[in-house]
């Protein structure tokens, strides 16, 4: 990721529509698929500016980890009691040692995403819980994906089967930030197309866009409890590292 994209992931991500609702997603997968106990042990890859990190600690211990030192300064103002520095690929944790991990649009900055697939699944415990989201369709390849230096937008069926192919269960999987798919599919072919100067979609913020984004991708949010989505501008993966017996067990039925 660009130097100057830390610095706009830091100053918007606390008030931003986007990184609001995605944050408030992430408490409704733990809720969910976890429970809502105070003594998980919670690994955050990719921690960025720090607010969602600091937000997991409610859960219990949560570490949050990044490859910048730009980041870990933005996590160590925002509270966050305990930032390493380290990548997704080689995270320098211990094994077995997370009941959760969030890898939030992280594995597209990654050339070999599966090297970070398997990090994960050597830091989780056996039965512990991933929370993937990765942004959807290279059609809608624009600014955001140049300036945080992306190689690669996914589609569902692609990200799901590297994780299966690791010996993940997929609990869910959705696509999502569907309600604004047309809006902004549009606005990112419009920019292309007419090769328009775009320094950050992240920074092009009003009070009263940022107040109808909000509203919408909220109303979603709440859908997202109920159903999946077919398409969207990102995706989520929820999934589970399979147990030593559960896995004997799968080869043994074969």
């Amino acid at each position: 990721m660009k130097s100057e994209h830390h610095h706009v992931i830091f100053e918007n991500e606390i008030t931003h529509w986007w990184y609001v609702v995605r944050r408030a997603l992430v408490h409704d997968i733990i809720k969910k698929f976890v429970g809502t106990r105070t003594d998980l042990d919670i690994l955050d890859i990719g921690s960025g500016g720090g607010a969602l990190v600091k937000e997991l600690e409610r859960y219990g211990n949560a570490t949050g980890l990044d490859t910048s030192a730009e980041s870990l300064a933005f996590c160590k103002a925002r509270g966050v009691k305990d930032i390493r520095q380290g990548s997704a690929t080689a995270t320098g944790m211990p094994s077995l040692a997370y009941d959760i991990v969030t890898c939030l649009d992280v594995l597209e900055h990654l050339h070999d995403d599966v090297l970070a697939i398997r990090e994960v699944k050597r830091v989780l415990r056996h039965d512990g819980t991933a929370i993937i989201f990765v942004p959807a369709f290279m059609f809608l390849w624009g600014i955001t994906d140049e300036e945080s230096l992306h190689y690669r937008r996914y589609r569902l069926p692609e990200i799901e089967a590297k994780f299966k192919n690791e010996g993940f269960t997929i609990k869910h999987k959705t696509y999502f930030n569907t309600l604004l798919f047309p809006l902004i599919a549009t606005q990112r072919i419009i920019v292309r197309a007419l090769s328009l100067r775009v320094t950050s979609e992240v920074a092009m913020r009003n009070r009263i866009m940022d107040t109808i984004f909000f509203r919408i991708f909220s109303f979603e949010r709440t859908l997202l409890r109920f159903m999946s989505f077919p398409f969207g501008v990102s995706l989520m993966l929820i999934v589970t590292k399979n147990s030593d017996e559960s896995v004997a067990k799968s080869a043994g039925g074969k």
